[in-house]
């Protein structure tokens, strides 16, 4: 009996030992989850910062610079695994191409009636389609 009850009591203070471990472990893990989850947010918080100055920078580019568009090099943005870097498109400008001046047409971009004529019908200009909308204004009684 006494040995039974030497081991009962053995039981009863490794069992106590193991509960205080475990506890130990729990907080240990609280504490370490609630670290990661503050860095969680501070790096989302840095990483809204960052992008609200991207959009702000992005606005002030030149438009034909392919970094005005943040999104679209967003989206052309490769990951290299073995790098472990983003491989992004190089900055560059695209050249506008105006239309060259001496060859614009006098009349504002209108084209000429003698255009719209054909040997069996009368002259007319192409129909538009805002046509529909318009009404000829009745005469005003003059009282």
């Amino acid at each position: 009996l006494y040995v039974i009850s030497k081991k009962l009591e053995q039981s009863y203070t490794e069992n106590k030992r193991l509960k205080i471990d475990n506890d130990d472990l729990q907080h240990e893990f609280e504490r370490d989850r609630q670290g990661y989850l503050n860095t969680i947010r501070a790096q989302e918080k840095q990483l809204l910062l960052y992008r609200t100055i991207l959009e702000k920078m992005s606005s002030t580019l030149q438009r034909n610079c392919n970094y005005s568009n943040i999104d679209k090099i967003i989206e052309q943005a490769r990951y290299d695994e073995e790098r472990n870097e983003y491989i992004v498109p190089d900055p560059m400008k695209e050249e506008v191409q105006f239309p060259q001046v001496g060859h614009l047409p006098t009349t504002n971009g209108r084209t000429h009636q003698s255009d719209f004529v054909s040997s069996s019908k009368p002259a007319l200009p192409p129909s538009t389609d805002y046509e529909c909308d318009y009404t000829i204004p009745s005469q005003i009684n003059k009282g």
